[in-house]
């Protein structure tokens, strides 16, 4: 009947709720740590950037994609260029010269990289100490650059003339003059690997911050403002398509008993009807009635007869009202959305 149906109606929007208890409650409290974890990191941002007196917001890149190509990019390039200057010096031919290019490179371009990436940054520092001590590590380490390519230059040419002892030679060779390179293949090795050192330093030089340490602070920082993001929308999507599953049940439900009170308005129209025809005929009745009665009588009718007619026997049933279950189901998913840091969820049909 009509009341068990609006029972069941009123019922749905209290199991919708404990649904959403059950199932989604948990994910706002991951959201609720996840937004303290964010805001942890940003303060700790924050720290850094007033004991260090910054008022601008970390540059660095997001990823070390680019970085790793260009030197993967720069490592083959200075491969194959002294892969075959090397060949000519190598008891192993194409292959030992390619060996020795790629040992050579990955030297050149991690010096760069230390650099680039430690040293660099420490110039910047509010410290002078800190500051003079990043000036002496590029110093240091542009020297060791430069030094270990002029070993290379000087190897390859004491590997042709003495290959059992190439190693000591070289070395003999470079504490005579270091810089006395005569033959045109050394000096492109020097050459070639400045470039791929100096190539591998500005990438280094350039992934973070120029100042140090504020790279590390601003990528956790953001690290978990990306997590709290992926889980906001992860929370909403499973959410919303909950709430679809459950409000077309609902809507169902909702349209059942609509169309059940529809029905039953119409059989009380019918009804009444009916019973506006029985009054009618009742009443024509009891007026008949009333007038062969004064006929046929030999005293006065009774005073009764002369009050209106009044015929009332309808039943008139109450039609219980209709939740607002579309109101109600909104305003618990907003109740819910509320938990969720900084969002409001609109509910949507």
């Amino acid at each position: 009947d009509v009341a068990a149906e609006k029972s069941e109606l009123d019922n749905s929007v209290d199991k919708i709720e404990a649904e959403l208890q059950r199932e989604h409650y948990s994910r706002a409290d991951e959201l609720e740590e996840l937004k303290k974890e964010a805001e942890l990191r940003q303060d700790d941002v924050d720290k850094f950037k007033k004991e260090h007196r910054l008022k601008r917001e970390a540059v660095h890149k997001d990823s070390y994609v680019m970085t790793i190509a260009t030197i993967l990019v720069a490592l083959f390039i200075e491969t194959v260029l002294n892969s075959s200057l090397l060949a000519d010096a190598s008891n192993f031919g194409l292959f030992g010269g390619a060996s020795l290019a790629i040992i050579i490179s990955a030297i050149n371009i991690s010096l760069g990289l230390i650099v680039g990436m430690s040293a660099w940054p420490r110039t910047n520092h509010i410290d002078k100490f800190q500051s003079t001590l990043g000036y002496v590590f590029i110093v240091l380490g542009s020297t060791a650059v430069l030094v270990f390519n002029l070993l290379v230059g000087h190897y390859r040419g004491v590997l042709i003339e003495n290959p059992d002892d190439s190693g000591l030679a070289a070395v003999k060779r470079f504490s005579e003059g270091m810089f006395n390179l005569t033959e045109i293949e050394s000096i492109f090795l020097v050459v070639v690997g400045l470039l791929v050192a100096g190539l591998s330093f500005w990438k280094g030089m350039t992934q973070n911050d120029r100042y140090p340490g504020y790279s590390g602070v601003s990528k956790q920082r953001d690290v978990a403002k990306g997590r709290l993001y992926e889980a906001k929308e992860e929370a909403l999507e499973d959410l919303n398509i909950g709430l679809q599953n459950l409000y077309k049940k609902v809507s169902l439900d909702y349209s059942r008993c609509t169309a059940l009170v529809s029905t039953f308005e119409q059989q009380q129209r019918l009804y009444e009807s009916y019973i506006n025809d029985l009054i009618q005929t009742g009443e024509i009745a009891v007026s008949r009635y009333r007038q062969v009665n004064r006929l046929n009588r030999g005293d006065d009718a009774p005073a009764y007869f002369d009050d209106e007619i009044i015929i009332d026997f309808k039943q008139r049933p109450t039609i219980p009202k209709m939740p607002d279950i579309k109101g109600e189901l909104k305003k618990v998913v907003e109740d819910f959305g509320s938990r969720i840091p900084t969002l409001k969820i609109t509910f949507a049909k």
